[in-house]
């Protein structure tokens, strides 16, 4: 009997060790198949959502495409509304593929398509267009066909032959274009309308026209045309005035500085604070008490004026006298353009003291 129950006792123990065994490997094996189908479960997941990414791309892709190639079309429609619509598209999108087609819309037979085209050109920077740009200005017949070349070449920013340009400046060109035409050339600097300007400016009596002469001729640094603009600064309008005065200034040249002095005496205040700054920009600071007289102005342009004023000839006295308007003005905006003002005449006077002690 003691042998029978010696013998159950072992199977017993035998069994129970197998039994754990097999228990232990079962839930190994289990935890290996559960993580192997988590891990199947992720990756099918990340391959859902980069096919979906991809599907997504995809659409947003052929979405571009077709809205290219819809303007493209519409190019064709006989409704000229729905032309220009389609020129302003493709000009909207800034694709260099659109230049070509919008080269071709050049030689539409509405003016409104045509302007849009050579508004889009000039807006996608199309520097070889600017010769096709200047065909046109030679040849239309509609304004404000040329007067958009015009804007178009000064955006561009080259102009291969003047010729085009300069014709629409002469005296016989409607009005607006020949302000355009003027202002352009000077701001491009072409040299060979500088003669001409000289020779116009001494016998317009149109004010715009004399103005924007003033102006291109400023802007070059004509040294022929800024001896005739210094006879302006008499002129009987003040804006005229103003003009010839700024185009003193800009020049550089301290010439200037005993025609510009007397102009403190103005009675216009545009005129009489534009003479303080032209003078700041010289190196003079005869203003500088005007330019603090102007400075609490409700207007803009005179505050702005007065502000550069005191940035360029300013001293120790105008920054105590900054420190004390910041410190008590309430406005926002004009507390930032103080502060700035005060920057920009810090860093100077610390140039000039850098400078001297060196």
């Amino acid at each position: 009997m003691k042998m029978i129950s010696v013998f159950l006792t072992l199977l017993l123990l035998i069994y129970s060790h197998i039994s754990a065994s097999e228990l232990s490997q079962n839930s190994s094996s289990s935890k290996h198949t559960k993580g192997a189908v988590l891990s199947k479960s992720k990756k099918n997941q990340a391959k859902k959502s980069s096919s979906k990414n991809e599907i997504s791309k995809s659409q947003e892709n052929k979405s571009q495409v077709s809205a290219f190639d819809k303007a493209v079309s519409s190019l064709k429609s006989f409704n000229p509304y729905e032309r220009k619509s389609a020129v302003e598209a493709l000009s909207s999108m800034k694709d260099p593929k659109a230049i070509e087609h919008l080269r071709q819309m050049l030689k539409d037979s509405d003016d409104s398509v045509r302007i849009s085209a050579i508004e889009g050109l000039a807006s996608l920077r199309c520097l070889d267009c600017e010769k096709e740009i200047s065909v046109i200005l030679s040849s239309d017949k509609n304004n404000l066909v040329k007067q958009a070349c015009v804007t178009s070449l000064l955006y561009i920013g080259k102009v291969s032959d003047t010729a085009p340009l300069m014709k629409s400046a002469e005296p016989g060109e409607e009005k607006s274009l020949r302000i355009s035409a003027i202002r352009t050339l000077g701001m491009l600097n072409v040299r060979q309308a500088e003669s001409n300007f000289i020779s116009l400016i001494k016998k317009e009596k149109d004010q715009d026209i004399l103005k924007a002469l003033i102006d291109a001729l400023g802007k070059m640094k004509s040294s022929k045309g800024l001896s005739e603009i210094k006879n302006f600064v008499l002129n009987e309008d003040p804006i005229t005035r103003q003009y010839a005065i700024r185009a003193l200034g800009d020049s550089g040249n301290k010439e200037f500085v005993d025609v510009l002095k007397p102009r403190l005496g103005e009675e216009n205040p545009y005129v009489k604070m534009e003479a303080a700054y032209s003078l700041a920009k010289l190196g003079d600071n005869s203003g500088l008490s005007i330019a603090y007289s102007y400075l609490d102005s409700a207007d803009f342009s005179l505050q702005n004026m007065s502000m550069q004023t005191i940035s360029l000839v300013g001293d120790d006295s105008s920054i105590r006298m900054l420190e004390e308007k910041i410190k008590s003005e309430k406005d926002q905006n004009k507390k930032t353009m103080l502060e700035f003002t005060l920057q920009k005449l810090q860093v100077r006077l610390r140039a000039v003291s850098t400078k001297k002690s060196n």
